[in-house]
């Protein structure tokens, strides 16, 4: 693949995170205009989350248009600017997801812990797993950090182990609220 063709060897990773944050974005103001009897506290907690996706969404824009331009790309590419920028994505996102997906806060969950909004329930969780994979291309990119290489060079059951750690840390974080 030609540089002309590909500015980025994350400009997928832009690309699809403004893909999930758009969506997300949508998703949460056609909820949260749906939500009624709320607490103060869980319409505290919609409006960060609509503003927390604004600032996803157009911290995407920036980095999308960033990553296509020659002139400008050179600004931000490999530099401090865009591992901040992908930290406080990351984080973000992070803090999206728990909201969107608490019980409480009636967003894509119902009040039994059901999915009442898969759009914003599935790409909230595809935006943070983006931008666990943009935060791990510009490790690998940047850094010269390969986890997944390191992995592979280990013993087949440490990779099993890891994985499976993971998937547990994650289902116990969103079924800790549930008891």
């Amino acid at each position: 693949m030609s540089s002309a063709a590909s500015p980025s060897p994350r400009f997928g990773h832009w690309v699809t995170f403004f893909i999930m944050s758009s969506i997300t974005l949508g998703a949460l103001i056609e909820a949260r205009a749906h939500t009624d009897r709320l607490s103060p506290a869980a319409r505290a907690n919609q409006n960060y989350s609509v503003a927390c996706c604004a600032i996803l969404f157009l911290l995407s824009v920036l980095g999308v248009f960033f990553h296509s331009r020659p002139l400008l790309s050179g600004l931000i590419i490999g530099t401090r600017i865009e591992r901040v920028t992908i930290f406080v994505l990351t984080a973000f996102w992070s803090a999206l997801v728990g909201i969107v997906s608490d019980t409480r806060h009636g967003l894509a969950t119902d009040s039994f812990g059901g999915i009442s909004n898969g759009n914003l329930y599935y790409f909230s969780w595809g935006g943070l797993a983006t931008g666990v994979s943009l935060m791990s291309s510009y490790v690998r990119s940047v850094l010269g950090i390969d986890l997944t290489e390191e992995l592979r060079m280990r013993a087949r059951r440490l990779q099993y182990s890891v994985w499976l750690g993971a998937t547990r840390s994650i289902q116990m974080g969103s079924s800790a609220r549930l008891l």
